[in-house]
């Protein structure tokens, strides 16, 4: 087994590559502070930017909501008028059809009245006959 805290027992191989390790130099990283160099100019500009993008957003989400609501207000408005429509065909039909106006219909003063003396032949059939 290789011990690596004594250079006697490296390797070959391995005292190059600890040689070429110590001989590069220590960079020294900067800060993202000390990288990023931004002007006034430029910081308002990105301010106003983002301010202008919020409020275009925003305008488009009020006239999407605008929309929606007339078009709401349009079917509700549809829909009382064909209640209305509903209403009046249901009450001319319970018109046409009472008892009066059935009374006083033609076709139904002419028909013939039904015969006095009915019998029927059994319980489960559905034959008629009148007896004279």
């Amino acid at each position: 087994m290789i011990n690596l805290n004594t250079p006697t027992q490296t390797h070959k191989y391995m005292s190059h590559v600890l040689t070429l390790e110590a001989k590069r130099p220590a960079v020294r990283k900067k800060p993202l502070s000390h990288s990023i160099q931004v002007g006034a100019n430029t910081l308002l500009f990105l301010v106003i930017t983002l301010s202008m993008i919020v409020t275009f957003l925003y305008l488009a989400h009020a006239n999407s909501n605008a929309t929606q609501g007339y078009a709401i207000k349009e079917l509700q408005a549809e829909r009382s008028e064909l209640l209305i429509e509903t209403e009046v065909a249901e009450m001319t039909i319970s018109d046409i059809t009472s008892l009066k106006a059935l009374e006083a219909d033609p076709v139904i003063k002419t028909m013939v009245a039904a015969a006095d003396n009915v019998q029927f032949i059994g319980q489960e059939t559905t034959l008629a006959y009148l007896e004279e």
